[in-house]
């Protein structure tokens, strides 16, 4: 399976056991609910979907790399107690708490949520003298005397052994218990992860074209020479970074995240093309519609005399250019949606007749930041949730610091002048929107004025249809432009459904708009 698989199928096994009767109880029945083991090669993103699931199906999650743990810190610590058997004192050895079980019951005190997941990390890597507690773990859900509450889904993944010097491999007894899943990297499905996520374009660029250096691993016995998607994501984080403070991108950088040689040095000759490229060809004025007709011109004789590689190099960077647009408009739109959701939550605690609504302001404020804090403690929040809490928050801090200086303390007042700050939030969107359809058009008709109606062009409106956010603010606002090439790509009758499947969302999302 490829990570997008795997993350379906662990969402499934989560909803079909946390499925009750009407007394509530779980119609899946505990014992059989089995632990589900990930195997697979390191850097694949297992790690990665647990957070996302947890975030999606609103669960706790406890996530713990079992490697760092020691036989004490897993079962618990011995402690002597006394007991009565037919009359006679005993004393008789028992154990605390796991630490792992504990945070378990810590995440449901914490977060209120009874069900959640339970990830446990390196799992085939533990010592010999934890490997009886594991089996009983993954057959049992207990570590020692104490239970995983019944509410919780434990998922663990593990490296095969020719990945890890300390791996070993499982027997039949355990694999007998547990749903075992394979995780294969799947070049496809990373890309439609990594345009959602914003992964610089020089490497999109790249892993477009040269498909076969995305995963490789050859463990050598004097060192290890490993690419991984881990390694693509990280180094696009340090390319954004340190462009942004105009520093040089090396060969010795790109191989602290690249280890192997070849693919190393090839990524940076490639980098350095990709930034030349985007001066020659003035990718940044071609989408901003600020080139002459004569400037136009030269681009297409330039683009004439280009070769494969730089061609797709080009319409790989204007692709870049309106995935980026689409994932900034996203942003904005759940910014926009959360901070109306705050509003509206607050504006149902102030009352006309209350002489204190500027505290239960500041108090809602302290709350919300107390959620946030409990969401990022305990991990059931993705990166993108908090962005827009963090968000929603400190434009409450400015509106309050505003109701304050202004001493604004009527609750009317408050809301009239909240309504006014929410609105140049709403302008902002709506400017994101008019930036999509422009940045869309543009670069479509750009594809097509410099390489024509060929595999360019058809690389572009494939992935722009493979991209979650792209299609849905085309479903949401619609776009001719997009419709009419896609149209001839996939084929006319295609074509209309995809029209009729946009009119109808269009109809939809408009009831919902703030």
């Amino acid at each position: 399976m490829n990570i997008r698989e795997v993350k379906e199928e662990i969402t499934n096994a989560l909803n079909a056991y946390h499925i009750k009767d009407e007394y509530g109880n779980y119609l899946y029945p505990v014992r059989q609910q089995r632990p589900i083991l990930l195997m697979g090669p390191p850097g694949i993103g297992k790690t990665a979907i647990m957070e996302q699931i947890a975030s999606e199906c609103d669960v706790g999650l406890v996530s713990y790399t079992i490697t760092h743990h020691t036989r004490q810190s897993a079962v618990g610590l011995p402690e002597i107690i006394q007991k009565s058997y037919h009359g006679e004192s005993f004393s008789v050895t028992e154990y605390t708490m796991s630490e792992i079980v504990a945070s378990v019951y810590e995440c449901i005190e914490r977060t209120g949520k009874t069900e959640g997941i339970l990830f446990i990390d390196e799992i085939n890597c533990v010592s010999e003298t934890l490997t009886p507690t594991m089996l009983q773990f993954l057959q049992k859900k207990m570590f020692g005397s104490h239970k995983i509450p019944e509410g919780y889904l434990i998922v663990a993944a593990g490296n095969p052994i020719e990945y890890n010097r300390t791996a070993r491999e499982f027997d039949i007894v355990t694999l007998d218990r547990v749903r075992c899943i394979s995780i294969e990297p799947d070049l496809k499905c990373w890309m439609q992860y990594a345009a959602n996520q914003g992964i610089h374009g020089a490497v999109l660029s790249y892993l477009r074209i040269r498909e076969n250096d995305f995963y490789y691993i050859d463990l050598k016995e004097d060192k290890n020479i490993f690419v991984t998607a881990r390694g693509w994501e990280d180094l696009s984080e340090m390319i954004a970074i340190y462009e942004r403070m105009g520093y040089e991108i090396t060969l010795q950088q790109v191989s602290q995240f690249i280890h192997e040689k070849e693919i190393a040095g090839s990524f940076t000759a490639y980098y350095r093309l990709y930034r030349k490229y985007q001066l020659d060809y003035s990718i940044v004025e071609l989408m901003n519609s600020s080139l002459n007709e004569q400037a136009k011109r030269n681009l297409s004789k330039l683009a004439d005399a280009a070769l494969l590689e730089e061609r797709m190099t080009v319409a790989g960077m204007i692709l870049d250019t309106i995935l980026q647009c689409f994932q900034k408009y996203h942003q904005t739109d759940a910014y926009v949606v959360n901070l109306y959701e705050k509003l509206i939550f607050l504006k149902g605690k102030l009352k006309a007749e209350d002489k204190d609504t500027l505290v239960k302001v500041e108090e809602f404020i302290k709350k919300q930041k107390e959620i946030l804090k409990i969401k990022l403690d305990t991990g059931i929040i993705a990166e993108e949730q908090v962005r827009a809490e963090r968000y929603a928050i400190a434009k409450l801090e400015e509106y309050f610091l505003y109701l304050k200086k202004e001493h604004i303390w009527n609750a009317e007042e408050i809301y009239v002048n909240l309504k006014s700050f929410f609105q140049k939030e709403v302008q902002k969107r709506e400017q994101a929107v008019q930036t999509c359809s422009a940045y869309l058009e543009r670069g479509i008709h750009a594809v097509d004025m410099l390489f024509g109606k060929g595999a360019e062009l058809t690389m572009l409106l494939s992935e722009i249809l493979d991209n979650a956010y792209a299609m849905d603010y085309i479903c949401r606002f619609g776009s001719a432009v997009f419709l009419e090439f896609t149209s001839d790509l996939i084929g006319e009758e295609k074509g209309r459904e995809l029209q009729q499947e946009c009119r109808k969302y269009l109809v939809q999302s408009h009831k919902g708009e703030i």
